[in-house]
Formats: structure tokens, sequence, C-alpha cells
């Protein structure tokens, strides 16, 4: 029996925690002594972002025009002489100061008293200067103004990065209503659940009649909770394996103040997503299960238009077993999020050559719909082409139930223009490099303004150097989490996303959904070569992993196309891993073969494409120009397969793009985002992979060394052969790829991996295959032409 029990300590955020209070006046957010960071020289109303004023504390002290009765702010009726009160003290030693200020998002950065800064008193001359002003709920970011020279905090050790080179200090003030979880435990063999959850701060009374719980969705009897005191007792008995959402709602005894709390657990299921297997569905394009919703737009092509995939397709290739039988653990979606209703007016190649370039290249009118999702306009609904709220909800349950989790393609750079956010907010939540103009990344570089730079003119690029924008889009991602229990995210273009968002965002998951112990997967897009890149964005505050793009490169042009011998592929590969364990020892990298952005394996595989394999404008070029079959090769099934056992078998979270698990064709973007096959529409090369295919994650799902086990040195690494190790306690399997034309018999020394002599290895993938015995330390077996084989101890 494996029991899991997590305590967890209530959050503690400044304002309104009797433990960090210096008097009645609340928290000291300068205690004296503390070690000073170095002023930093960023000018005065820059730092922190644009003048952010969403802050309502109006600064009002206690005795000014304060009046017994006033609720603080946004506590609702909590006792207001002590929440949301801040001492800001800073303490100047012998420094013979003249003026300190306090400046933040809460009084709009404001540079001097007559702009609004806060100032600061020494009435006693002992070099302490002080002021207590009142702070509405929320995250908070501030400077001292000290004689014009603006710093840090000294006292304050919570900081955010400030996008200037130097730091904001941070205060998180809660005066809201919230339920805390005090307790967890759950068991694999009973089913059992159980958790404690308190209603906060004092003075708030939980009044009983307002809990309400439910379960994936579903409603919980009252017999399930008791109430104690603003104590919730949650006891659940006979659940079933898979990962589960408990969502509970209470109020306060005015009636007034709800809370919502989203407790994430697993049964019988592995909570660790190292053993991940993930699948990328794109959900247009994968399966139509409800004709009612189908709405493609006229004057656009087929290509680039809606083809009638959706969330119920999805959830009825998941009730069929179709991704139980691939071994798969977790399905990323597309942002399933409202998008642009119309069209957009734009252009497609009209020539293609290698090495082309998007700038100068000839072209012919195309019109493009957003049913891949990154044209987001209403950004608290779902998209109408893919379901409704229901169905998205439904989607997450059924897939739970089966043991996977699902990652939301989540668009944090950009919204498109005709989204109320950027109607309402164009001033101040998005970015204008010069005074009011937009800067397209194509135009001044993507590498140039990363993430100052618009995608496009009408995708407004997001400025998180604004404290508000970030609190915005912040929220707007944990209130999907909790509405349809998504798992994680994967963060779309990483790199042109200012990381006080990531900062943020993974801060507020660790307090409010990592509540019982379950990783909130993040996981980047970076589209480079460059490993130390993609490894600057990983880290404890940073995002967990990336989708490793230089393992891409050296795959496909280790089996797609040949171009480099398996031993040099291998070398760069465990390369680009170290930098990557070097820069984040906890990082859960994923490895990757194709994408909704390159040409698809099997047509490189094939020789079916003219240029690179991430010759990406001129591969788009093709697709429409001339767009690849399906191939007859076997050859391109053969690498397909090996290049799938190398990824699934080397560290990291191995991914599936929809359609590669057939060898579905295609070129560039849209041509790689062709319908999916299922049944009777696949060739017999498509169902023969596909079996190959069952029976690779399969073993994967079932062999914990294959996912976890130590990686080895290899045994053998030539061009057109490699042989390397995985192993885990006394376990042992021997991965041989065999990309050459002819059958090679191996003798394999085996003596360092302290296999005993007489232990029989079996091909996990052909258990038809004799089984291999280990003599005098050697293991003597023949890698078949073209063939992958896991050979494995008992």
């Amino acid at each position: 029996m494996r029991k899991m029990l997590v305590m967890v300590a209530a959050a503690l955020l400044v304002a309104c925690q009797p433990m960090l209070t210096v008097d009645d006046a609340g928290y000291d957010a300068g205690p004296d002594g503390g070690e000073e960071w170095a002023d930093d020289g960023g000018p005065s109303a820059d730092d922190g972002g644009a003048g952010d004023e969403a802050a309502a504390g109006d600064g009002d002290l206690p005795g000014d025009d304060w009046q017994p009765g006033d609720d603080g702010g946004s506590g609702d009726g909590d006792d207001p002489s002590t929440c949301g009160l801040v001492t800001f003290s800073y303490d100047a030693g012998n420094q013979a100061v003249s003026e300190v200020l306090v400046s933040g998002t809460f009084n709009g950065w404001a540079g001097t008293v007559a702009e609004g800064a806060w100032p600061l008193s020494d009435d006693d001359s002992d070099g302490t200067w002080q002021v207590t002003r009142r702070l509405d709920s929320g995250h908070h970011l501030y400077k001292f103004v000290v004689d014009g020279s603006w710093i840090a905090d000294p006292g304050n050790p919570n900081r955010e990065d400030d996008g200037y080179g130097g730091y904001n200090s941070v205060l998180d003030i809660d005066c809201e209503v919230h339920l805390e979880v005090l307790s967890y435990a759950s068991d694999d063999v009973t089913g059992h659940l159980e958790a404690t959850l308190r209603l906060g701060p004092a003075p708030a009374v939980l009044d009983p009649d307002s809990v309400a719980v439910s379960l994936d969705h579903q409603p919980l009897d009252a017999g399930d909770w008791t109430v104690a005191g603003n104590d919730i007792e949650i006891a659940l008995d006979g659940l079933a394996d898979g990962y589960h959402d408990l969502r509970v709602d209470a109020a306060a005894g005015d009636g007034r103040r709800a809370a919502q709390k989203l407790l994430k657990f697993a049964l019988g299921v592995s909570p660790d997503w190292q053993d991940a297997l993930l699948y990328f569905a794109m959900i247009d394009r994968f399966a139509n299960g409800n004709a009612g919703n189908d709405a493609p737009l006229a004057d656009v092509d087929t290509r680039t238009n809606y083809q009638g995939g959706d969330f119920a397709g999805l959830r009825q290739k998941i009730e069929a077993g179709y991704f139980d039988e691939l071994g798969v653990s977790a399905l990323w979606i597309t942002w399933p999020g409202d998008n642009l209703d119309g069209y957009a007016a734009g252009a497609r190649a009209d020539e293609h050559y290698c090495g082309m370039n998007a700038q100068n290249m000839a072209t012919a009118p195309m019109n493009y719909s957003a049913y891949h999702g990154y044209w987001p306009v209403e950004l608290d609904r779902p998209e109408e082409h893919f379901g409704t709220w229901q169905e998205l909800e439904q989607l997450v349950d059924v897939a739970h139930a089966h043991g996977i989790r699902i990652l939301l393609d989540f668009v944090a750079n950009h919204v498109h223009v005709d989204s109320p956010l950027y109607q309402e907010h164009k001033d101040d939540f998005f970015n204008w490099p010069d005074n009011g103009s937009q800067h397209v990344c194509a135009e001044v570089g993507w590498d140039v303004e990363p993430e100052t730079c618009w995608f496009t003119p009408y995708l407004a690029d997001i400025d998180y150097r604004n404290p508000a924008a970030v609190e915005y889009m912040v929220e707007l991602a944990l209130e999907w989490i909790r509405r349809t229990g998504a798992d994680g995210f994967r963060l779309d273009a990483v790199k042109h996303v200012n990381r006080a968002f990531v900062y943020r965002l993974r801060e507020r998951l660790g307090r409010e959904i990592e509540t019982t112990g379950n990783t909130f997967y993040l996981v980047g897009e970076t589209f480079t070569g460059d490993a130390a890149l993609i490894a600057s964005y990983l880290g404890a505050g940073q995002i967990h992993g990336q989708f490793d793009f230089p393992l891409n490169m050296q795959v496909l042009m280790g089996f797609a196309t040949r171009q480099v011998g398996l031993n040099e592929m291998n070398t760069a590969v465990r390369l680009a891993k170290s930098v990557y364990s070097d820069a984040y020892a906890d990082s859960i990298m994923s490895n990757f073969l194709g994408n909704h952005d390159i040409a698809r394996f099997i047509s490189l595989a094939a020789g079916d494409i003219a240029c690179g394999v991430w010759d990406v404008v001129s591969n788009i070029a093709q697709g429409w120009l001339a767009p690849p079959g399906t191939p007859s090769d076997p050859v391109a099934y053969d690498m397909l397969r090996l290049a799938f056992t190398y990824i699934m078998t080397v560290p990291g979270i191995p991914l599936i793009y929809y359609g590669d698990e057939i060898g579905l064709p295609g070129a560039g973007d849209p041509d790689n985002r062709r319908l999916m096959l299922f049944g009777a529409q696949l060739d017999a090369d498509q169902q023969a992979l596909l079996e190959f295919m069952k029976r690779l994650g399969g073993l994967r799902a079932s062999q914990p060394l294959l996912r976890t086990g130590d990686w080895g040195t290899p045994l053998l690494a030539e061009a057109d052969l490699l042989v390397y190790p995985r192993s885990l306690g006394d376990r042992v399997a021997l991965v041989v790829l065999n990309r050459g034309d002819a059958d090679r018999s191996l003798d394999l020394d085996v003596s360092a991996l302290l296999v005993a002599n007489g232990t029989k290895f079996t091909d996990g993938l052909d258990p038809t295959s004799p089984q291999a015995t280990v003599s005098a330390g050697h293991l003597d077996i023949t890698a078949r032409a073209r063939t992958p084989a896991i050979w494995l101890t008992p």
C-alpha cells in the first residue's frame, strides 16, 4: 500500500498575519538592521512599469479622514484596525538623509510628494524613517526614494526584477476571505481522501450552510464533510484511480464574501511529470464529435479554415481508449479560449526555393482563420467552434478518469486587437516602444526586441513591465485552471514574454494550486538551437522545462535526413541536456520529433521535403505549392520507429505530435496541420506504425527504468549504430538502434553494468525474439537492419 500524506502550512501573506506585525499598525515592511541591496540607479517613474494606479487604497491613516466602520479597501468588513495597514520603515543608520519617500504601484510610481509619493518621517531623529499606510488586497511593488535615489527596500527580502536591471520590493496583501488547506492525505489502495480546510482570515466566521463540495464537477452530499468552527473536514472513500479535482466553496457569515479552493490529487497514477508521455492534439484538426458547432468561414481556404475538430471529438477518442493504447498520460491541447470570429487577410508564398525570407518572397493573397487558437479575443470564454464550457469540463474530467492530465496552450504574449482587453487598456497594458508606435517583430528583428515587438500589427503585445497587466493575466490563467481543472500550461513564445509574468504565475501556482503537492507543469517554447538560451528560462521561480529544440534538430538530422551519424547526434543531445540540468537540476524537458511549426518527420525521412529540417519559411512555401504525399518507401517508416524509440528512452518527457504516430505527411504550416486520420482511413504502413507505437508507448509506461533510470554511457556509438543503457536498481535496459541497411551481430561488454552471468535479456519491442544470456560479462545479440530493440533484464 502506498499512502501519501501532505501537511500544508498556511500561506503567509504579509498584511494579515499577526506573527508578522510589529504593532496594531500592521506589517513592518522594512525591519531595521536588514542587509541593504545595492542601489540600481534606475529612473524613478520608469521603475516597475507604467503608472499603475490600480490599488484603490488612498493611504489614509486612522485619525485622518478614516472613520470606524470603513472596510479598509477590499477587506470587505474585516477588522479595519489591522488588515491592510503597512508600516514602511527605512533605517538610514549614520547616513545623512534629508528626504525619504515610498513609491510604487499603490501611488502610480510618483517621484515626488507633489506627484503623490508618500513621505516617511524621522520625528525622533534616530535615523529610522517610517510611515504607515493602508493598502488594498493585492500584489504591490514599491521602492524607496532616498534623496532622489531609487532603491529597493533593504529590509524586505521579497523582490522582483523591475525590468530595468534592478529590483522592486514586493508586498502581498490579502484581506480577502479565502480557504487555506491545513492538511491533506490520500491512499491509493482504498481510494481514500481526507482534507481539512479553514476559512480565514479572522475575524471572518464561516457560514456552515454556505459550504458546497464537488468532485470532478459533480456535487457531493453534505454527509461527506463536517464543519467545526471555521474548519471544513472532508473524508471520501472508494474513489477510482485517476486524477481528481476537489472544489470547495464557502462564505463568511455575512453572506457577502465567498471563497473557493481547488485541490488536485492523484490516486493509483503517477503525480511525477517525469513519468508522462505527452500528446499534442490540435483541437480543430483532430476529431469532429459535434457537427452542430461546425461553422467554416466564407472566403477562407480549407487549409486555413476551421475543419470541425472540437472538445467532443477529443473526448470521444479518450473514451474509446485511443490514448490509453498509446500509453499517453498527458494531453497538450491548443488554447481553448475564444478567438477572432472573422478572418485576417494575409498572404502566402507564391514561389519556392531553399533559404527563403518572408520579407522578400513573391506572395499571393490568402485569408486565415484562428483555428489554431493563437488570436485570443474574449479571454474568459471558450471558442464556440470547439464547444462549450460544459464540453471542455467534460473533456478534462474524462481525461482525468483515464489517468491523463491536460495541458492548455496558454497564450501569454498577446491578444488580438479586437479583444476587449486591448480596447479597454490600449495605453497601459501593451507595448508601444516609440511613444504610441508598435514595432512588428519581422521588421525590427525577432531577437532585437523580443519582449516588446508585436508578432503582427493585429496581435497586441502585452507589456508585463506593468504590474497591473501581470496581475490581470495571472488571475486569468488561474481562473482557467479553477474552472477546467487543467494540470499544466504550455507557454507559447517564452522568450517574447517578460519574466515578471512567469515569476508571478509560478508564485501564485505554488500558493493556490499546488497545495496538495502536485506540480502544475509549466513547459515553454523557445524555438532555438541555443541550449543555454533555453536553459536561462528554467528555475525554481521560472518554468519547469522547455521543449528540447536542440534535441529535435539533432534527431531530425540523425534519423529523418541522416545528415549526421548517430554517434554525433547522441553526443550533441547529451551536451544540451547537461546544459539544462546544470542550469536547473529539477528541470523537466520534453523530447519531440514534430510540432505545428516544422515539416513532418515522415516527409523529411521520405526525401519529400526539398529544404532543410528547420528551413521554416521555405517549407511553408512548399506546403502551398508542392505538398508532399503519403510516402510509399518503407525506410521512412523505419526511421520514424527508430527516432521515436530514441526520444522515448532518453531523459525527458516524450511528445507525440498528433498524426506522427501514423506517419501523417506534411510540409510547413499549415500543411503540417492536416486533418487526423483514424481506423479504415489508414493504409497498411500507417496501421503497422500505429501498432508499433502502441507497443513502444505501452513498454515505456510499464518500465520505470525507461522513464527515470540512469542514462549510461553508450556501449556502442557509430554512424549507423547506437547502443546505450538505462538502469534503475538492479534492472537494466539496453536500447539498440541500427540505422543501417544490414543486420549487425553484436558482442556487448556489459560487465560495467554489474549484470550477473546467466541473466537473460528479452526484447521488449519484440517478445518473439529469442532471449539473450549474459556470459563472461558479455551479451551477444543481433541488431536487425533499420530496427529498434529494447533489451530488458527480468
